[in-house]
């Protein structure tokens, strides 16, 4: 799920497309890493789109909590 600021970002090998948000967090409810996006380019915001394939490169620093949090630097799209 993204919105201006964050996205969450969970993996899986689960066929997820069909998948409703409240079905994504009663699966991957504590899982994942949410990214503060914002100081990403609004270009590359725009291109986000739930349920699609990314590659996030960021600091190296995951807080620790369920879901994690960290900050994202550059996202590819990989869809």
């Amino acid at each position: 799920m993204k919105n201006d600021d964050s996205i969450w970002l969970i993996w899986t090998e689960k066929d997820i497309k069909n998948k409703t948000e409240k079905g994504l967090h009663e699966l991957f409810r504590f899982k994942g890493v949410i990214f503060d996006i914002r100081n990403i380019s609004q270009e590359t915001k725009m291109r986000l789109e739930e349920k699609q394939k990314v590659k996030v490169y960021y600091d190296g620093i995951l807080n620790e909590s369920a879901p994690s949090q960290g900050e994202a630097i550059k996202i590819e799209v990989l869809d």
